[in-house]
Formats: C-alpha cells, structure tokens, sequence
C-alpha cells in the first residue's frame, strides 16, 4: 500500500511541475466566440500552387455577411454564410454562398467554398479549405491570419449591390427557327461581376455566326481575371428561338477549351430586337471556385 501511495503521489508532483514550472501554459484555454472577431480584418501572404504570391484578406461583417479580397484583379467579393460550430474548442465550418436565398436554403452542397475557421487569439485565425465540388483548386489549404486593421468595419447593403443597374431580364421565348443572316458582329461594351461584386468592364466585339438549323456559335472575347488570362473561345450549339420581331440564343450547361482552361459554361441567354443585342453568360474558368457573370449590350 506504501508503494502505490508512493507512486500517486509522484505522479501528482509531476503533474504539478508540469503545470507551474512553464508560466507561458495556461490551465485553461480560453474560449472566443465568433462574435468576438466580426468587423476585424485578417491577412496573410503566401505562394500559390501555381506559384504566384497572394495576399487574402477575410472580414466577417456578422452573423450572415462576410469579404473575402485576394489582392488580385477580382478584387474584394462579398458572400452571404452560414456558420456550424464544431466539436473541437473555437472552431467553425463555414459555407459560403453567392447569394441570400441560397445562404437561407441551408444546402451546404450549393456553397461555394467550405471552410474551417479557428480563433486561435483576437490577433490570429486559422482557415482551412474544405473539399467542395467548387473549390477543389484550393482543397486543403492551410492559412493561419493575423489581425491587419483595428478599425471595426460594419456591412451596408451597398457592399453586395455593385452589379449594373442596367442589366435587362432576358426571358427566352419564341419557337425554333434560323439565324437571319450567315454572321453578325456586334460591338459594345462587356461588363463582369462576381458574386455582385463588379469585376470591371471592357469594349470588344462578340460574334453570332449560323451553323446549322436553329443554331449558331458565339465568339467571346478574351478575358482576365483572378490570376486567370482566358483566350477567346467559342460555344458551339446555341439554340435559336423567335418571338414576333426578337430574337432569342440560350444554352444550358456546357464545357468548352479555351487555350491551357476547361471553361465551364453554366448559362448563356441573349436578346436580339431592333439592332441591340444583350446578352448574358455566367461561366468558371477552370478549378476557379466563383462564377463569373458576363453582361454585353451592343449593337451591330
């Protein structure tokens, strides 16, 4: 009995020792909510797989509203999420989606990026990207974050409504008939948002050209954005519908080359009436996570 009391009482001291003799180790760790990091800016700096240095920057405005800024040209995005609380101590998984209505379906598998969040103090944070059928470029990845702005930010409306104001509704109606003339260039003015966010503007010509019966091909200029240069390319096997006097191109999910890039095309739907032709196309260029919306209007 002296022998096991011996031996409690030598685990108990070393246990003891353990926990005084190092003053920089708590007993405790001390818990955040995520509540305590909202308005608060962190960043980092780290090199890509594709070799390029990136600096992130992710504000979570509060309970539903967060930015996500890459430093490059696609420049700061806005998300609606939904947080879950993990099992482990001060951390969540986060789902970030493009849109409310989606945020508030609660379908984890229409986000756009899965993310575990860890608040490792109010100066740091660690993120790790989550496998998601949109985010598989960045599966895996580890950041740790520090503090970069002790200046608390707050949400306004106006931070997730820079889509253009003049972008027409285009409904696609009418039964299927034949391009009117073998090929038409338009000339205008191309406008690019992702997730709302604008993502700049340019002027270049977009071709319609007539292939077969009730189909045409459209050319799509060069683009660049997020790191990516996307060549000009084509999407084969648009349907061409009438209705009175309006012409009406649509097209549904598809996958087209473009240079070294798979673009996938999600939708494309075009209007043409009295020589203006509008036209809209949301596409991601290869493993990118977040669509692109293309808006064109021009005329002949």
């Amino acid at each position: 009995m002296k022998k096991i009391y011996t031996v409690l009482l030598l685990l108990f001291s070393l246990l003891a020792y353990s926990c005084s003799s190092d003053s920089e180790k708590p007993l405790y760790l001390p818990v955040y909510s995520l509540e305590a990091i909202q308005g608060y800016s962190y960043s980092t700096t780290f090199t890509s797989s594709s070799g390029n240095e990136l600096s992130p920057e992710l504000t979570i405005y509060d309970s539903k509203h967060l930015c996500w800024n890459m430093s490059t040209s696609m420049g700061a995005v806005n998300f609606f999420y939904i947080a879950e609380k993990d099992s482990f101590l001060n951390v969540w998984t986060l789902y970030w989606f493009s849109s409310e209505a989606s945020m508030e379906s609660r379908d984890t598998s229409k986000a756009l990026m899965a993310v575990k969040i860890g608040i490792n103090s109010y100066e740091s944070i660690s993120l790790l990207v989550l496998p998601s059928s949109s985010s598989s470029s960045m599966s895996g990845t580890s950041l740790t974050m520090n503090l970069s702005s002790f200046v608390k930010k707050t949400y306004t409306s106006s931070s997730n409504s820079s889509e253009s104001q003049n972008e027409e509704e285009i409904s696609v109606s009418g039964s299927s008939c034949d391009w009117f003339e073998d090929s038409s260039t338009f000339n205008g003015t191309f406008t690019y948002s992702v997730s709302g966010s604008q993502n700049g503007s340019d002027n270049a010509n977009l071709l319609v050209r007539k292939t077969s019966t009730g189909k045409v091909s459209v050319t799509i200029p060069s683009y660049s954005a997020m790191g990516y240069t996307i060549e000009s390319y084509q999407i084969e096997g648009v349907n061409v519908t009438k209705d009175t006097d309006t012409y009406y191109l649509s097209i549904g999910e598809c996958s087209v080359n473009s240079g070294s890039y798979v673009i996938h095309i999600e939708s494309f739907v075009a209007k043409y009436k009295d020589g203006v032709f509008s036209s809209s196309l949301i596409f991601r260029p290869g493993a990118m996570p977040l669509s692109i919306k293309q808006v064109f209007r021009g005329n002949k």
